[in-house]
This record gives C-alpha cells, structure tokens and sequence, in this order.
C-alpha cells in the first residue's frame, strides 16, 4: 500500500511499484534487506504473475528474505506459489470473526478458519492473526450503548455503527465476560490465549496502549485454557463461526 501525498493510501503491486518501494524502504530503514515483505492487500489492476515475479526478482537480489500475504484469497495464494514461496500469511481472526466476510465494511476474499488456515497448514507457512480483540470489544472497553468520538476508526466499521449487529456481538462478548469470570481470567488473555493455542498460529498482532495491558499480554503466555474451558468458550462463539 502506498501513500499519496493527501496521507491516502492505494494499492499498486505493479513490478515498476514493488521496484521502487523496496529501495525505498532499504534506503529508510538503513539496511541490505528485510526480513518479510508483505503485500497487505490484493491489487486486481495487475496480474499475480507480475506481482509474484518481480517478488521472485527482489528475492534472489538478496533485498528480501520471504514473502508475506495479507488478505489474500487462497486461490491467489496458490499462483504465487508457484512463482514464488509464500511463507507468511496474515489475515482477521478473533473468537467472533473467524470465517467473517469482511472487515470495516472491505470485502474479504477469504475465509480464515476454513480457507487460510488450511492452506497454511498445507505449506508450513506462518500465520499472523490481526484484531485478535475485535477492536477492543472482546477486552471489555466498551458499554452496550458505547457512543465512540467523532474521531474513533471503530465508527467506519458496521460491526460497530449497526445497532442490531453491534448489539449481537455484545451479547457474546457478556456471555464470555461471564465464563472469563468464572475461570478467574482477565477477557485480554483468554482472547490470546484462544489464539496461541491454536496450531497454526505463529504470532499475533496485538496492541497495547499501556504498560499495564503490555503486561497482560505477556502474562496469557504463562497459562493455557483447559479442554472443558476451550470448550464452553467455543459454545458460546459457534453461533458467530461464519459471521
């Protein structure tokens, strides 16, 4: 993704773009290479083959090491690789929004739990899962009424603007608060832990925005959630497995 100069950004995956983009990244970043490089979104104004190529140049330059995707069909997955190897994928995964078909409203080409997940598994690939707080509602931030500022993203996104949808999804995330309770856990780490446990997981990206929420999240790697827990936890999810 680019950025033009009213700080908007645009896709542009072209071989001239990808070219230009990662001198430019070397040069800011005052290195020989990077570590993943990672297409953030599709560009469906340019063929995969042109994209995936120039990536299978940049690669053997010694610029970059591997190749990331993000919000990526599988299908497209699959012309890359046979391009070029594709060792990473990220995509949008949380106990509510696990196969979910689109996020702030964009359309997503994939399905995360039965798609992107498969075919991680399939190639050894790792998988770095996104908004695994669903934006902060799943760590209890938030009221049933919760009036966002004018300012707040979470207003572009109709999970949130849409009463009946929002109120679905916190009627869940009561349900959970409820069990986090009795397990005697705090909402942020059964949420990474939810992850962690998962097998293809390989690292989260999550925020924090306090020293106290850093803690926590290094804190949900001391323990794990128990089979009869894990299992109480996705009863009450299954309902939201395809929204």
């Amino acid at each position: 993704m680019l950025w033009d100069e009213n700080h908007k950004t645009r896709n542009n995956l072209s071989r001239a773009s990808l070219m230009e983009e990662i001198d430019g990244s070397l040069k800011r970043l005052r290195t020989d290479h990077i570590d993943i490089y990672q297409m953030h979104w599709p560009d469906h104004n340019v063929p995969i083959e042109e994209t995936a190529q120039a990536l299978a140049d940049i690669k053997k330059a010694g610029k970059i090491r591997y190749v990331g995707l993000s919000n990526f069909s599988q299908e497209d997955v699959e012309k890359f690789q046979k391009i070029v190897p594709v060792e990473c994928q990220q995509g949008l995964y949380n106990m509510l929004e696990r196969n979910t078909p689109s996020y702030h409203g964009l359309p997503l080409e994939y399905k995360t739990e039965d798609e992107m997940l498969v075919t991680v598994k399939k190639y050894g690939q790792a998988f770095l899962p996104y908004s695994p707080y669903m934006q902060g509602l799943l760590t209890g931030r938030f009221t049933r009424e919760k009036k966002f500022s004018s300012t707040d993203i979470r207003n572009e996104n109709p999970k949130f603007t849409t009463p009946e949808v929002y109120a679905k999804y916190y009627d869940c995330y009561e349900q959970l608060a409820a069990f986090a309770k009795e397990m005697g856990r705090p909402m942020n780490e059964i949420c990474v832990n939810w992850l962690r446990q998962k097998e293809e997981v390989t690292a989260i990206i999550g925020g924090a925005s306090s020293v106290k929420q850093l803690e926590g999240n290094i804190h949900a790697m001391t323990w794990d959630i128990q089979p009869d827990e894990m299992a109480k936890i996705n009863e009450i999810i299954e309902p939201f497995r395809e929204l």
